[in-house]
């Protein structure tokens, strides 16, 4: 053991095969994260701050993790099996590289001063990072669920590139008045007051009641959208300067033009918010009052857009194979201590598109 300082007499090495019990190296690992000292009425935590020991725990599971699914692979590929290290080299340099790499990728994968908060994350990024997990979870039961009455979610976390954790997620409430419907109705009621011009009189009343449903339809959704968020500010600011967005007396409903690869114009449908100040971002106000943090929140009125925001972050790849990217503190503590990267209301199947595992639905 490298980490004399930590192990000072010797005991207490995760990677001691002799114990009287056969415990995964995850779950020591875990254990020594969570031991803390108390030391002049002090919590001293000397695994989960030392600046290696961390690093050095993630690397040896992830590479007892891979070397536990070589066997998986070969199984499953047995074609590969008689390959060396250097026909696997020359394959990594070669025009093959990413057609072995998709069939190896599924498987690698006390006191209150600002100086000392802001030393405290950096020293106790364990802490810190179990501390948000918390806090979101009892957040979204309260606002979410308590006052806003959602019927699902699905949530997951993230680290920026400096090392914060963050989340992205989606809900749906229960009081939902079928904003996506009612948007492809005001779309059909734009449109044929684009035709009325154009078109022959026996279609005239049949575009009249497109518009006025449309219309209607419109007004549902703008409404929605002022009861649940908001870029109004009580107390605007007197400067005059409109960047980067417009004023708007009232909350309305846009559609852009959007060419696609065939020629042809489709539109996309966008809420432009009551707005007297061009700092503001969408808000809900409960939930900046209740989080008092960086929050950013979307209306959804598009189904297409709802299946690609989905789409991009289910899909990510949040555990990349060794050396294809740096892993910040605060995640590393993460994976140590086993904390949930998703949380769902409903259950997630994956299911593969390449035929190499069977998925029971």
């Amino acid at each position: 053991m490298a980490f004399p300082t930590l192990f000072p007499d010797g005991k207490g090495d995760p990677t001691n095969p002799s114990l009287r019990r056969d415990i995964p190296l995850g779950e020591r690992v875990k254990h020594l994260l969570k031991f803390g000292e108390n030391k002049n009425d002090k919590w001293v935590y000397r695994f989960a701050t030392h600046p290696r020991f961390g690093y050095w725990a993630l690397n040896m599971i992830q590479r007892k993790r891979i070397l536990q699914q070589t066997g998986m692979f070969l199984k499953q590929n047995p074609g590969e099996a008689h390959l060396t290290a250097e026909e696997l080299r020359q394959m990594a340099t070669s025009n093959n590289t990413s057609m072995f790499i998709s069939k190896i990728s599924r498987y690698l994968i006390s006191n209150n001063s600002t100086d000392n908060k802001r030393q405290n994350v950096i020293n106790n990024p364990h802490i810190t990072d179990w501390f948000f997990t918390q806090r979101l979870e009892s957040f979204i039961k309260y606002w979410l669920y308590n006052s806003l009455d959602a019927e699902w979610h699905w949530y997951r976390f993230e680290y920026q590139a400096r090392g914060s954790i963050h989340c992205h997620g989606v809900a749906k409430l229960k009081n939902d008045p079928g904003l996506c419907k009612l948007s492809e109705t005001a779309l059909k009621g734009y449109l044929a007051e684009m035709s009325t011009n154009t078109a022959e009189q026996v279609n005239i009343l049949e575009l009249n009641q497109q518009i006025v449903d449309g219309k209607k339809a419109s007004q549902v959704v703008c409404q929605y959208v002022d009861w649940l968020l908001s870029t109004y500010n009580p107390d605007p600011p007197d400067n005059g300067t409109w960047f980067p967005f417009e004023p708007c007396v009232n909350t309305k409903l846009e559609f852009e033009p959007i060419h696609t690869k065939d020629g042809s114009t489709q539109y996309k449908a966008k809420i432009i918010t009551k707005r007297n100040d061009s700092r503001l971002n969408n808000h809900q106000r409960l939930q900046l009052q209740g989080w008092r943090a960086n929050c950013d929140i979307q209306v959804i009125i598009d189904y297409h857009a709802c299946v690609e925001y989905l789409a991009k972050y289910a899909s990510k790849v949040i555990m990349k194979s060794l050396g294809q990217r740096d892993f910040s503190a605060q995640e590393t503590m993460h994976h140590l201590m086993s904390l949930k990267l998703v949380s769902s209301s409903f259950n997630v199947v994956p299911i593969s598109l390449n035929g190499s595992r069977e998925s029971k639905l």
